[in-house]
């Protein structure tokens, strides 16, 4: 079964290391600034590659290359 990219669309290993999956829960704040960890963490059905995640991090959009083709 074939799971998506949320961002580029293309399948996902989802045994892979670059393979990301989004979650929820609650977020429990360090005193230091920043988060600790996540507390109730709930796995959502939703992967996406871990470059694909940092572009879109940066403000590039997974179709923006295209336009220079």
């Amino acid at each position: 079964m074939d799971i998506p990219c949320e961002f580029c669309g293309n399948p996902v290993n989802l045994k892979a290391r670059n393979t990301l999956q989004k979650v929820t829960g609650w977020e429990k704040k360090r005193s230091q600034g920043g988060a600790n960890q996540i507390i109730l963490r709930e796995p959502l059905p939703n992967f996406a590659h871990a470059l694909c995640v940092d572009e879109y991090k940066q403000g590039i959009h997974p179709d923006q290359a295209l336009l220079f083709n």
